[in-house]
């Protein structure tokens, strides 16, 4: 999977640890992947590789009226933890994946921004 393009938010002091960031990324696929498919599979992988995963929500979504799943999670990076927005969706034979990161202190004031970023996506 590769970024294709990502956002990062100014530092906000001199020692801020973590620059708030909305990503997209996309992945090529088999034809005839699904959603719920690629998404159990990227959950699994998630589960896997990323140090104190822990998932807080999940549930269905739209992206440019394309079916898509939506998930809540944190993990920790080294030693900074961060909580996540995720919107997957897979069209034709791409998947398309747009992440939203912050710290646990401030996700839930840049959550509203991250949603209103993620409505925005159009297929074109």
């Amino acid at each position: 999977m590769g970024t294709t393009v990502i956002a990062l938010s100014p530092k906000e002091t001199a020692t801020d640890a973590f620059r708030e960031n909305v990503g997209v990324a996309l992945e090529s696929v088999p034809r005839g992947t699904t959603l719920p498919d690629y998404f159990s599979l990227s959950l699994g992988n998630m589960r896997k590789m990323l140090t104190d995963f822990e998932k807080h929500e999940e549930g269905e979504a739209t992206l440019d009226g394309q079916p898509a799943k939506r998930m809540v999670y944190s993990f920790r990076m080294g030693e900074v933890n961060l909580k996540t927005l995720v919107y997957f969706t897979v069209r034709g034979k791409r998947a398309y994946v747009i992440t939203a990161a912050a710290s646990p202190e401030t996700f839930d004031d840049y959550r509203p921004a991250f949603e209103e970023i993620a409505q925005t996506w159009r297929f074109e």
